[in-house]
């Protein structure tokens, strides 16, 4: 079996870890009934201020992102169910070009990232060593610039730059 050319090895294995770091997170589920989703402005808000620091989306992915559906069911967002807050990010290989907005730091229940192969730049919000809930980043193939500090040893261990 042959891989699509926009897939590796590499990145399967970086989604399943991601996957793993995720699924033994406590109050975690893949999805949640549109009709007992509450509102959160905090994370609808950081959610849409990272879309506005993306200049090309070449594969629609931010189309889903917008009033007409709540933030927990925009493609590549992942709300845990008890408290309706994003617990998943995973932006990897949709192309995007821009830079990382500083309001990541207001998803405080964020527990796993990744931009993988997306086209992003620029300083590292020093806001990331806030998200005291982070267990997964992957930022590789990226040309961001700064430093991730303070940033817990759980972190740490599976944080990937690449």
């Amino acid at each position: 079996m042959t891989l699509p050319s926009h897939l590796s090895k590499t990145s399967i294995l970086h989604s399943f870890l991601l996957f793993i770091a995720i699924l033994f997170a406590p109050s975690f589920t893949l999805a949640a009934p549109s009709s007992s989703l509450r509102g959160n402005k905090t994370d609808r808000l950081a959610l849409l201020a990272i879309k506005a620091q993306i200049t090309d989306d070449p594969l629609g992915l931010m189309s889903s992102w917008n009033d007409s559906v709540h933030f927990c069911n925009w493609k590549c967002v992942i709300c845990g169910q008890l408290h309706q807050k994003v617990i998943t990010l995973n932006l990897s290989y949709h192309e995007l070009v821009g830079s990382l907005s500083p309001h990541i730091g207001n998803l405080t229940f964020l527990r796993g990232t990744s931009l993988e192969k997306t086209y992003l730049q620029g300083e590292l919000p020093p806001e990331l060593g806030c998200l005291l809930r982070l267990k997964y980043l992957n930022f590789s193939n990226n040309s961001f610039l700064g430093e991730l500090w303070p940033i817990s040893l759980a972190t740490l261990a599976l944080l990937y730059f690449g």
